[in-house]
């Protein structure tokens, strides 16, 4: 071996072993173009089926009821100071919110004022709005009643800059969002398998979604439902910079030391 291809080996080391733990641009990018798979990002349609959000055990409700009377509607809202399974009186943002609403309890039942007990589990928003119609009748005529989530939560771990339980009111989050409430990727998260762990009716089932695939647009997973948890998996790539650092350390001083070695052999014979 001459003195330039010992200065071309050495070099080629040291670029293999700085390199073996780098991501490149494609492992970062989300619902990359692939002329391959036949996926062309510009002008993409897709029809996709909202998912139907169920009321479940835990969750808080906020329902508001109005008449031709306020007077007599007034005791059926909770943010007027009654009290009720789950709320009371209190302020209308941040975590007062929550005392205003009426919570469901393990049977599925809330605790509505004069009315009493009313069934609510495995409803649909819509369903709880006609629920507690029917059951006003008596009381009032032609109540106007609403009904929205006021803990729609769900958790993020693994490879997020921000990590956490977070809760919203709004109905329908993409996961897409929740990514980004929660600080968007780690440069080292895996965007091939991001697990989403669902519990309804006591079943829980795991989707793994892959954010560079086309077909994650029209998952059943795109949209959030209450409780689910979002668990990033590191990429291969993290391994070299944590498992063993100081083993690390050392061989990209070595190559180094190598590099420079050869570069003064060779100066010096010159």
């Amino acid at each position: 071996m001459n003195k330039l291809q010992s200065l071309w080996y050495a070099a080629l080391c040291v670029l293999v072993i700085t390199s073996s733990s780098c991501v490149n641009h494609k492992q970062l990018l989300l619902l990359a173009e692939s002329p391959e798979a036949g996926l062309a990002l510009d002008g993409y349609q897709k029809e996709i089926e909202l998912p139907k959000l169920e009321v479940q055990p835990d969750d808080i409700l906020y329902i508001t009821v109005n008449s031709l009377n306020d007077e007599t509607s007034r005791p059926y809202n909770m943010s007027s100071g009654t009290s009720g399974s789950g709320g009371g009186g209190g302020g209308n943002s941040g975590n007062n919110q929550l005392l205003q609403g009426y919570s469901v309890d393990s049977l599925g039942y809330i605790d509505f004022p004069s009315v009493g007990r009313i069934r609510v589990g495995g409803m649909s928003l819509e369903g709880v709005r006609e629920q507690v119609v029917a059951a006003l009748q008596p009381y009032l005529k032609n109540p106007a009643v609403n009904v929205k989530f006021l803990n729609f939560r769900y958790s993020i771990v693994g490879q997020i800059s921000n990590p956490g339980t977070f809760t919203t009111i709004n109905e329908r989050v993409s996961l897409l969002e929740a990514l980004a409430s929660a600080g968007d990727l780690s440069t080292y998260a895996n965007r091939h398998k991001i697990y989403l762990i669902r519990e309804e009716s006591g079943i829980r089932t795991i989707a793994i979604l892959d954010l560079q695939d086309e077909a994650f647009l029209s998952s059943p997973y795109y949209y959030l439902k209450q409780n689910d948890v979002i668990y990033v998996e590191p990429s291969e790539d993290i391994i070299a910079t944590v498992a063993d650092p100081v083993n690390r350390y050392i061989s990209f001083g070595s190559a180094f030391l190598s590099l420079v070695t050869f570069t003064l052999a060779l100066l010096a014979r010159r």
